[in-house]
């Protein structure tokens, strides 16, 4: 029930102040490729037991390859009751909203260095210093690269993410493409999802996914065109509608796989530090839900919220801290594993 919450909550959210995020609740449909029924029939199976997955819809063989105008997959399940936003437009609507509300907001001023003084922190960037009794970390994919002091270097792997957009479909487009839903489709057959998004102006989004990290902790693999083209390759394969369409714009981002690929939220510090990262590629809806929590712990309120189990405070009946352990060669055995899923 919470990430449906959390999705009510946006979508109330975005009415009450007037937000300009392009949000629509189109569904999505959940698929796997053929040769891959038992992980689709595991799948299906935990939906069937979530409470307000009932208008769910499990489609067989020939119900998806009709939909989705592709005969690629074993099958699926369409939820109606998904919704998505244009993620760019929903962060300058967030951005207005706290100005307007009397925050201070400074873009483009990293913080180099965070320097504990026991009664408040001192963080360094390139322009001075700022004094803070309390930190909210909200870096996500970028954790790791945090001062090492405050125990987060193994807390989580950065997964880039490698978007491609078409230019707006014709209408002769949309019927080759010959979609019978708008909306969203998630392949489960891999660990690190393929998904392809409609938008409202009338595009296709699609992605491809890959984990790294760089000697010395760099992020330089966003600049790795290869991956763009696999995905362009993959998509053609699979919808072979999408050999007409032209691609407008390709960019990359990384975001956050924890060790056991649940969102970690938590205090670290007795309470002084304050995080959340790790939404395995779901961050637009479920960021928003775990900012309530963050609000809540650095006010140091004690709500519905902070009492979640999965909410790591150090206290008894919560959830305990997780780091990916100290394994070598893990992160080049991960990326042998998703490169042997991608080519399977």
């Amino acid at each position: 029930n919470f990430a449906w919450n959390g999705l009510d909550y946006v979508q109330d959210l975005i009415k009450r102040e007037n937000m300009d995020s392009d949000f629509e609740m189109p569904g999505v449909t959940f698929t796997t490729l053929r040769g891959h029924e038992k992980r689709l029939e595991h799948f299906t199976k935990y939906w069937q037991d979530q409470p307000r997955s009932k208008d769910s819809v499990y489609m067989d063989r020939a119900t998806v390859s009709q939909a989705l105008n592709s005969d690629a997959f074993s099958g699926g399940c369409r939820r109606p009751h998904s919704g998505q936003v244009n993620p760019v437009k929903h962060s300058r609507e967030l951005k207005r909203i706290a100005e307007q509300a009397g925050a201070q907001i400074f873009e483009q001023t990293p913080v180099l260095d965070i320097e504990d003084k026991e009664t408040f922190f001192i963080l360094k960037t390139p322009e001075g210093e700022v004094r803070a009794k309390h930190i909210v970390l909200g870096t996500n994919g970028f954790t790791h690269l945090l001062p090492p002091e405050l125990g987060l270097k193994r807390a989580q792997l950065p997964m880039f993410v490698y978007q491609l957009i078409t230019e707006p479909l014709t209408d002769e487009d949309w019927k080759a493409l010959g979609w019978k839903h708008r909306g969203q489709f998630y392949d489960k057959t891999t660990y690190c999802p393929p998904t392809c998004r409609t938008t409202v102006d009338g595009r296709l989004q699609f992605n491809l996914c890959d984990i790294y990290v760089g000697e010395g902790r760099s992020m330089d693999e966003a600049q790795k065109v290869q991956f763009y083209d696999a995905a362009e390759r993959m998509y053609k394969k699979v919808f072979p509608a999408f050999q007409k369409l032209k691609i407008a714009q390709r960019w990359s981002g990384a975001c956050s796989i924890p060790f056991d690929v649940r969102s970690q939220v938590g205090t670290l510090h007795n309470g002084r530090i304050s995080y959340a990262y790790g939404y395995s590629g779901a961050g637009v809806m479920m960021s928003q839900n775990y900012g309530r929590i963050l609000a809540d712990l650095a006010l140091q309120r004690k709500t519905e919220l902070t009492e979640h189990w999965f909410v790591a405070n150090g206290e008894k009946g919560h959830a305990k801290f997780k780091r990916f352990p100290l394994i070598p060669g893990l992160i080049a055995a991960l990326r042998t594993y998703f490169e042997y899923e991608r080519v399977s």
